[in-house]
Protein backbone atom coordinates (compact mmCIF):
# COMPACT_ATOMS: atom_id res chain seq x y z
CA UNK A 1 0.00 0.00 0.00
CA UNK A 2 2.85 2.35 0.88
CA UNK A 3 4.61 1.61 -2.43
CA UNK A 4 1.37 2.27 -4.32
CA UNK A 5 0.92 5.60 -2.53
CA UNK A 6 4.53 6.60 -3.29
CA UNK A 7 4.07 5.67 -6.94
CA UNK A 8 0.89 7.74 -7.21
CA UNK A 9 2.62 10.71 -5.60
CA UNK A 10 5.60 10.35 -7.95
CA UNK A 11 3.58 10.20 -11.16
CA UNK A 12 1.32 13.02 -9.99
CA UNK A 13 4.44 15.16 -9.52
CA UNK A 14 5.64 14.20 -13.00
CA UNK A 15 2.30 15.14 -14.56
CA UNK A 16 2.22 18.48 -12.73
CA UNK A 17 5.77 19.23 -13.90
CA UNK A 18 4.96 18.11 -17.42
CA UNK A 19 2.33 20.79 -17.86
CA UNK A 20 4.11 23.56 -15.99
CA UNK A 21 4.91 26.71 -17.90
CA UNK A 22 7.48 29.33 -17.01
CA UNK A 23 8.40 32.56 -18.71
CA UNK A 24 10.80 35.47 -18.44
CA UNK A 25 9.75 38.28 -16.11
CA UNK A 26 10.41 41.56 -17.89
CA UNK A 27 11.41 43.40 -14.72
CA UNK A 28 14.37 41.05 -14.33
CA UNK A 29 16.10 42.35 -17.45
CA UNK A 30 19.70 43.37 -16.66
CA UNK A 31 20.86 46.95 -16.89
CA UNK A 32 24.48 45.83 -17.32
CA UNK A 33 25.19 45.69 -21.08
CA UNK A 34 28.38 43.71 -20.46
CA UNK A 35 26.36 40.64 -19.49
CA UNK A 36 26.13 37.95 -22.18
CA UNK A 37 22.48 36.93 -22.31
CA UNK A 38 20.92 33.51 -22.87
CA UNK A 39 17.26 32.58 -23.34
CA UNK A 40 16.29 28.89 -23.22
CA UNK A 41 13.00 27.98 -24.94
CA UNK A 42 12.01 24.37 -24.32
CA UNK A 43 9.95 21.90 -22.34
CA UNK A 44 10.46 19.73 -19.27
CA UNK A 45 13.80 18.45 -20.59
CA UNK A 46 14.99 22.05 -20.19
CA UNK A 47 13.32 23.05 -16.92
CA UNK A 48 13.73 19.84 -14.88
CA UNK A 49 16.07 20.47 -11.95
CA UNK A 50 16.23 24.10 -13.09
CA UNK A 51 18.87 23.28 -15.68
CA UNK A 52 19.23 26.88 -16.98
CA UNK A 53 20.06 27.96 -13.41
CA UNK A 54 22.69 25.21 -13.27
CA UNK A 55 24.23 26.61 -16.44
CA UNK A 56 24.12 30.09 -14.91
CA UNK A 57 25.92 28.80 -11.79
CA UNK A 58 28.58 27.00 -13.84
CA UNK A 59 29.24 30.08 -15.97
CA UNK A 60 29.21 32.52 -13.04
CA UNK A 61 31.56 30.37 -10.98
CA UNK A 62 33.93 30.31 -13.96
CA UNK A 63 34.01 34.11 -13.96
CA UNK A 64 31.57 34.63 -16.84
CA UNK A 65 29.23 37.62 -16.68
CA UNK A 66 25.92 36.13 -17.84
CA UNK A 67 22.19 36.76 -17.76
CA UNK A 68 20.16 33.56 -18.14
CA UNK A 69 16.39 33.19 -18.49
CA UNK A 70 14.00 30.57 -19.84
CA UNK A 71 10.52 30.08 -21.22
CA UNK A 72 9.31 26.51 -20.97
CA UNK A 73 6.21 24.36 -21.06
CA UNK A 74 6.07 20.63 -20.36
CA UNK A 75 5.52 18.39 -23.35
CA UNK A 76 5.68 21.22 -25.89
CA UNK A 77 6.96 20.63 -29.40
CA UNK A 78 7.91 23.43 -31.78
CA UNK A 79 4.34 23.77 -33.02
CA UNK A 80 3.08 24.39 -29.48
CA UNK A 81 5.99 26.72 -28.71
CA UNK A 82 5.09 28.75 -31.80
CA UNK A 83 1.49 29.16 -30.57
CA UNK A 84 2.32 30.28 -27.02
CA UNK A 85 2.10 34.08 -26.63
CA UNK A 86 4.52 33.98 -23.69
CA UNK A 87 7.27 32.73 -26.00
CA UNK A 88 7.10 35.95 -28.00
CA UNK A 89 6.84 38.03 -24.83
CA UNK A 90 10.06 36.43 -23.61
CA UNK A 91 11.80 36.95 -26.95
CA UNK A 92 10.88 40.64 -26.93
CA UNK A 93 11.86 41.11 -23.27
CA UNK A 94 15.55 41.56 -24.11
CA UNK A 95 17.95 41.92 -27.05
CA UNK A 96 19.20 38.40 -26.56
CA UNK A 97 22.77 37.50 -27.46
CA UNK A 98 21.87 33.80 -27.56
CA UNK A 99 18.62 31.82 -27.81
CA UNK A 100 18.54 28.05 -27.34
CA UNK A 101 15.65 26.11 -28.89
CA UNK A 102 14.52 22.69 -27.69
CA UNK A 103 11.60 20.76 -29.14
CA UNK A 104 9.85 17.51 -28.28
CA UNK A 105 12.24 14.57 -28.65
CA UNK A 106 9.72 12.39 -30.45
CA UNK A 107 9.07 14.95 -33.18
CA UNK A 108 12.55 14.10 -34.49
CA UNK A 109 12.12 10.33 -34.74
CA UNK A 110 9.80 10.64 -37.73
CA UNK A 111 10.70 10.83 -41.41
CA UNK A 112 12.31 13.90 -42.92
CA UNK A 113 9.11 14.56 -44.85
CA UNK A 114 7.08 14.56 -41.63
CA UNK A 115 9.51 16.99 -39.94
CA UNK A 116 9.35 19.27 -42.99
CA UNK A 117 5.58 19.59 -42.63
CA UNK A 118 5.07 19.21 -38.86
CA UNK A 119 8.06 21.12 -37.47
CA UNK A 120 9.79 23.42 -39.97
CA UNK A 121 6.84 25.85 -40.50
CA UNK A 122 6.59 26.47 -36.76
CA UNK A 123 10.33 26.84 -36.32
CA UNK A 124 10.24 29.44 -39.10
CA UNK A 125 7.72 31.45 -37.08
CA UNK A 126 9.84 31.34 -33.92
CA UNK A 127 13.06 32.19 -35.76
CA UNK A 128 11.41 35.10 -37.57
CA UNK A 129 10.41 36.54 -34.19
CA UNK A 130 13.92 36.09 -32.76
CA UNK A 131 15.61 37.83 -35.68
CA UNK A 132 13.00 40.59 -35.82
CA UNK A 133 13.82 41.33 -32.18
CA UNK A 134 17.58 41.20 -32.71
CA UNK A 135 19.02 40.26 -36.13
CA UNK A 136 22.36 39.42 -34.49
CA UNK A 137 21.03 36.88 -31.98
CA UNK A 138 22.97 33.60 -32.04
CA UNK A 139 20.51 30.69 -32.20
CA UNK A 140 21.37 27.15 -31.12
CA UNK A 141 19.43 23.89 -31.19
CA UNK A 142 19.39 21.80 -27.99
CA UNK A 143 19.81 18.17 -29.07
CA UNK A 144 18.01 15.96 -26.56
CA UNK A 145 18.51 12.27 -25.67
CA UNK A 146 16.90 8.90 -26.17
CA UNK A 147 14.60 7.39 -23.56
CA UNK A 148 16.24 4.70 -21.46
CA UNK A 149 13.99 1.99 -22.91
CA UNK A 150 13.58 3.62 -26.31
CA UNK A 151 10.20 4.40 -27.85
CA UNK A 152 8.09 1.76 -29.56
CA UNK A 153 6.46 3.50 -32.51
CA UNK A 154 9.24 2.42 -34.89
CA UNK A 155 11.51 -0.60 -34.96
CA UNK A 156 14.59 1.64 -35.13
CA UNK A 157 13.66 3.54 -31.94
CA UNK A 158 12.65 0.63 -29.71
CA UNK A 159 16.00 0.74 -27.90
CA UNK A 160 17.93 3.62 -26.38
CA UNK A 161 20.73 3.57 -28.95
CA UNK A 162 18.38 3.66 -31.92
CA UNK A 163 16.26 6.45 -30.48
CA UNK A 164 19.34 8.47 -29.47
CA UNK A 165 20.89 8.14 -32.93
CA UNK A 166 17.61 9.05 -34.65
CA UNK A 167 17.18 12.20 -32.53
CA UNK A 168 20.82 13.08 -33.23
CA UNK A 169 20.18 12.80 -36.95
CA UNK A 170 16.99 14.86 -36.70
CA UNK A 171 18.65 17.77 -34.93
CA UNK A 172 21.64 17.66 -37.26
CA UNK A 173 19.26 17.86 -40.20
CA UNK A 174 17.48 20.98 -38.94
CA UNK A 175 20.84 22.46 -38.00
CA UNK A 176 21.94 21.98 -41.61
CA UNK A 177 18.62 23.27 -42.88
CA UNK A 178 18.97 26.58 -41.03
CA UNK A 179 22.79 26.62 -41.00
CA UNK A 180 22.71 26.90 -37.21
CA UNK A 181 24.83 25.11 -34.60
CA UNK A 182 23.62 22.19 -32.52
CA UNK A 183 24.58 21.66 -28.88
CA UNK A 184 25.05 17.86 -28.66
CA UNK A 185 23.62 17.17 -25.20
CA UNK A 186 22.15 13.91 -26.47
CA UNK A 187 25.51 12.73 -27.78
CA UNK A 188 27.22 13.46 -24.45
CA UNK A 189 24.31 11.70 -22.71
CA UNK A 190 24.90 8.60 -24.82
CA UNK A 191 28.63 8.64 -24.09
CA UNK A 192 28.12 8.96 -20.33
CA UNK A 193 25.27 6.42 -20.23
CA UNK A 194 27.21 3.82 -22.22
CA UNK A 195 30.49 4.44 -20.39
CA UNK A 196 29.43 4.62 -16.75
CA UNK A 197 26.82 3.70 -14.17
CA UNK A 198 25.54 7.25 -13.89
CA UNK A 199 21.77 7.26 -13.47
CA UNK A 200 20.76 10.08 -15.82
CA UNK A 201 16.99 9.48 -15.62
CA UNK A 202 14.30 9.72 -12.98
CA UNK A 203 11.90 6.80 -12.50
CA UNK A 204 9.88 7.48 -15.64
CA UNK A 205 13.02 6.64 -17.69
CA UNK A 206 12.92 9.68 -19.93
CA UNK A 207 13.06 12.85 -17.79
CA UNK A 208 16.50 13.84 -16.49
CA UNK A 209 17.72 13.20 -12.98
CA UNK A 210 19.86 15.89 -11.36
CA UNK A 211 22.90 14.21 -12.95
CA UNK A 212 21.17 14.35 -16.34
CA UNK A 213 20.38 18.06 -16.00
CA UNK A 214 23.92 18.73 -14.80
CA UNK A 215 25.22 16.92 -17.89
CA UNK A 216 23.11 19.22 -20.08
CA UNK A 217 24.28 22.37 -18.26
CA UNK A 218 27.95 21.30 -18.46
CA UNK A 219 27.55 20.59 -22.18
CA UNK A 220 26.11 24.05 -22.79
CA UNK A 221 28.99 25.61 -20.88
CA UNK A 222 31.56 23.76 -22.98
CA UNK A 223 29.66 24.59 -26.16
CA UNK A 224 29.53 28.34 -25.45
CA UNK A 225 32.98 28.80 -23.88
CA UNK A 226 35.11 25.86 -25.11
CA UNK A 227 36.09 25.19 -21.50
CA UNK A 228 35.63 22.37 -19.04
CA UNK A 229 33.54 23.10 -15.96
CA UNK A 230 35.83 22.80 -12.94
CA UNK A 231 34.24 25.23 -10.53
CA UNK A 232 30.69 24.12 -9.78
CA UNK A 233 28.55 21.07 -9.20
CA UNK A 234 25.11 20.87 -7.58
CA UNK A 235 24.53 19.32 -4.20
CA UNK A 236 23.86 15.61 -4.42
CA UNK A 237 26.43 14.94 -7.15
CA UNK A 238 29.75 13.57 -5.95
CA UNK A 239 32.99 15.28 -6.88
CA UNK A 240 34.11 12.21 -8.83
CA UNK A 241 30.86 11.98 -10.80
CA UNK A 242 30.74 15.73 -11.40
CA UNK A 243 34.28 15.76 -12.76
CA UNK A 244 33.58 12.72 -14.94
CA UNK A 245 30.46 14.26 -16.50
CA UNK A 246 32.15 17.64 -17.07
CA UNK A 247 35.18 15.97 -18.65
CA UNK A 248 33.04 13.90 -21.01
CA UNK A 249 31.03 16.97 -22.01
CA UNK A 250 34.10 19.08 -22.67
CA UNK A 251 36.02 16.44 -24.61
CA UNK A 252 33.14 15.55 -26.92
CA UNK A 253 32.22 19.19 -27.58
CA UNK A 254 35.82 20.39 -27.97
CA UNK A 255 36.71 17.61 -30.38
CA UNK A 256 33.60 18.18 -32.51
CA UNK A 257 33.14 21.98 -32.57
CA UNK A 258 33.35 22.05 -36.36
CA UNK A 259 31.03 19.07 -36.82
CA UNK A 260 28.29 20.75 -34.75
CA UNK A 261 29.04 24.18 -36.32
CA UNK A 262 29.83 25.62 -32.88
CA UNK A 263 32.94 27.31 -34.29
CA UNK A 264 30.90 29.28 -36.83
CA UNK A 265 29.40 31.71 -34.30
CA UNK A 266 31.60 32.12 -31.27
CA UNK A 267 33.58 34.65 -29.29
CA UNK A 268 36.10 33.13 -26.89
CA UNK A 269 38.63 34.53 -24.44
CA UNK A 270 40.95 32.06 -22.74
CA UNK A 271 43.00 33.25 -19.78
CA UNK A 272 46.32 31.63 -18.92
CA UNK A 273 48.63 32.12 -15.94
CA UNK A 274 52.24 32.29 -17.14
CA UNK A 275 55.39 31.06 -15.42
CA UNK A 276 56.66 34.61 -14.86
CA UNK A 277 53.52 35.64 -12.98
CA UNK A 278 51.85 37.44 -15.87
CA UNK A 279 48.42 36.58 -17.25
CA UNK A 280 47.78 36.09 -20.96
CA UNK A 281 44.44 36.60 -22.67
CA UNK A 282 44.10 34.71 -25.94
CA UNK A 283 40.99 35.62 -27.88
CA UNK A 284 39.26 34.51 -31.04
CA UNK A 285 35.92 35.14 -32.75
CA UNK A 286 34.07 33.87 -35.78
CA UNK A 287 30.64 35.00 -36.93
CA UNK A 288 28.82 34.56 -40.25
CA UNK A 289 29.02 37.52 -42.62
CA UNK A 290 31.29 39.49 -40.27
CA UNK A 291 32.77 42.62 -41.83
CA UNK A 292 35.20 43.53 -39.04
CA UNK A 293 36.40 42.53 -35.58
CA UNK A 294 37.74 45.09 -33.11
CA UNK A 295 39.10 44.00 -29.75
CA UNK A 296 39.95 46.50 -27.02
CA UNK A 297 41.90 45.96 -23.81
CA UNK A 298 40.82 48.05 -20.82
CA UNK A 299 39.19 50.46 -23.25
CA UNK A 300 42.54 51.55 -24.69
CA UNK A 301 44.65 49.08 -26.62
CA UNK A 302 42.92 48.06 -29.85
CA UNK A 303 43.55 44.92 -31.87
CA UNK A 304 41.84 44.16 -35.19
CA UNK A 305 41.11 40.74 -36.64
CA UNK A 306 39.51 37.47 -35.63
CA UNK A 307 42.36 36.44 -33.31
CA UNK A 308 44.65 38.19 -30.87
CA UNK A 309 46.39 38.06 -27.51
CA UNK A 310 47.55 40.37 -24.76
CA UNK A 311 49.76 39.87 -21.69
CA UNK A 312 48.95 41.61 -18.41
CA UNK A 313 51.91 42.21 -16.13
CA UNK A 314 50.16 43.55 -13.02
CA UNK A 315 47.80 42.09 -10.47
CA UNK A 316 44.82 44.33 -11.24
CA UNK A 317 41.53 43.39 -12.82
CA UNK A 318 41.32 43.81 -16.59
CA UNK A 319 38.72 43.67 -19.31
CA UNK A 320 38.73 42.53 -22.94
CA UNK A 321 35.92 43.79 -25.16
CA UNK A 322 34.92 42.89 -28.70
CA UNK A 323 32.80 44.63 -31.29
CA UNK A 324 31.83 42.65 -34.37
CA UNK A 325 30.32 44.48 -37.32
CA UNK A 326 28.34 42.28 -39.67
CA UNK A 327 25.43 42.56 -42.07
CA UNK A 328 22.98 42.11 -39.15
CA UNK A 329 24.49 45.04 -37.26
CA UNK A 330 26.94 45.27 -34.32
CA UNK A 331 27.61 42.58 -31.75
CA UNK A 332 29.27 43.63 -28.50
CA UNK A 333 30.91 41.34 -25.96
CA UNK A 334 32.79 42.03 -22.74
CA UNK A 335 35.05 39.68 -20.76
CA UNK A 336 36.49 40.45 -17.35
CA UNK A 337 39.58 38.68 -16.09
CA UNK A 338 38.42 36.10 -13.52
CA UNK A 339 39.37 36.99 -9.97
CA UNK A 340 41.34 33.80 -9.60
CA UNK A 341 43.83 35.09 -12.18
CA UNK A 342 44.51 38.61 -10.98
CA UNK A 343 44.74 37.41 -7.38
CA UNK A 344 47.48 34.91 -8.25
CA UNK A 345 50.15 37.60 -8.32
CA UNK A 346 50.10 37.60 -4.51
CA UNK A 347 50.67 33.87 -4.16
CA UNK A 348 53.91 32.16 -3.25
CA UNK A 349 55.97 30.37 -5.89
CA UNK A 350 54.79 27.02 -4.62
CA UNK A 351 51.12 28.09 -4.77
CA UNK A 352 51.59 29.41 -8.32
CA UNK A 353 53.20 26.13 -9.39
CA UNK A 354 50.29 24.13 -7.95
CA UNK A 355 47.78 26.32 -9.79
CA UNK A 356 49.67 25.91 -13.08
CA UNK A 357 49.60 22.15 -12.56
CA UNK A 358 45.82 22.29 -12.12
CA UNK A 359 45.46 24.12 -15.43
Amino acid sequence: MKNLRNSIMFYTAVLVALFMSTEVKAQENPMDPSKISYLFIGNSFTYYNEMPKMFDAIASNAGKNVYVQSNTKGGADFEEHSERPSVYTSIKAHKWDNVILQGYSREFIHSAEHVDSATIPYLNKILDSIYANNPCTNVYFFMTWGYEKGFGDYEYTKKFEGMADTIHGGYMRIGDHYQLPVVPVGKVWKRVKMGSRANLYIRDKFHPSKKGSYLAAATFFSAFYDEENRNYRPRGISKKMGEFISKQAYELVHENRTYYSLDEQESLVHWKFNEDGTVAANFTATFPNALSYKWSVDGNEEISGENGSFVFADQNNHKVELQVISDCGPRNYSYEMPKAYYQKANLTRREKRLLRDEE
